[in-house]
């Protein structure tokens, strides 16, 4: 039988190289595939949040599937897939309907009746839903408890810092340019001149062009330059180093 595969992490997953890492996923369906002599024929690969379906792979493979380039897509777990019980549920009814089958390694019941497969699939998804639930609470729980102490609460610093030992610190060269833009804005310069000026001698910190959304976004971050942090309607002196005094 010809296969797809389609693998996917989100970036905190990624950083954290949990269990179901791209290589994990990888290793444990080409073993399933080598075992069932199945042939794959296309790999599929996303870095992205599985609880929407906009995502730039997932919507190719699902293009190929309906030109009839393989019979079947493997993935390590269904959540992989979507997150989402209902977007999971939508769119292996939808593969079914084109004849598609979606196998999970780790998930591997009621492969042979749709029925089944989708009782177990609905009955599973709702036990990881809730249980990514009470993690997610448990995990906000303690981010607004750490925020509450101005303690870096996770995720991506905010352009002039990078985060080190779970704490913000101040990369020096994008601080500067906070600076300047504080300054700019200070002599009330509009938003796409200060744009224009930093692309004359910077980039943003993915290496592209300013543009003004970009420096609008680091005005609205002046607390936190100035030494405060803020997390869930919790704002606090922060424990980081003020860039703008």
């Amino acid at each position: 039988m010809k296969v797809a595969v389609y693998t996917r992490v989100s970036t905190e997953e990624q950083n954290a190289k949990d269990r179901y890492g791209m290589r994990s996923q990888l290793s444990d369906i080409r073993r399933l595939c080598s075992s069932r002599k199945y042939q794959i024929v296309q790999f599929y690969s996303d870095t992205a949040s599985g609880s929407k379906s906009n995502r730039p792979e997932f919507q190719q493979m699902l293009s190929d599937a309906k030109n009839h380039l393989f019979e079947a897509i493997v993935v390590a777990k269904f959540d992989r897939l979507a997150r989402s019980l209902v977007l999971q549920l939508l769119t292996t009814d939808e593969l079914q309907k084109i004849g598609v089958q979606v196998i999970s390694v780790a998930e591997p019941l009621g492969e042979q009746d749709p029925d089944t497969a989708r009782l177990i699939r609905s009955v599973m998804g709702a036990f990881n839903e809730f249980e990514r639930s009470r993690i997610n609470a448990r995990m906000s729980g303690g981010r607004r408890e750490k925020a509450k102490t101005g303690g870096f609460s996770g995720g991506p610093p905010q352009y002039g810092y990078v985060s080190q030992d779970h704490k913000l610190v101040i990369d020096e060269d994008q601080a500067n340019v906070v600076r300047k833009i504080f300054i700019l804005r200070a002599q009330r310069w509009a938003l796409q001149e200060i744009a224009d000026k930093l692309n004359e001698t910077s980039t943003t910190r993915r290496g592209k062009a300013w543009q003004p959304t970009q420096v609008s976004r680091i005005l609205k971050h002046r607390s936190l330059y100035r030494g405060h942090y803020s997390y869930a309607k919790t704002e606090t002196k922060g424990l980081q180093e003020a860039i703008l005094h």
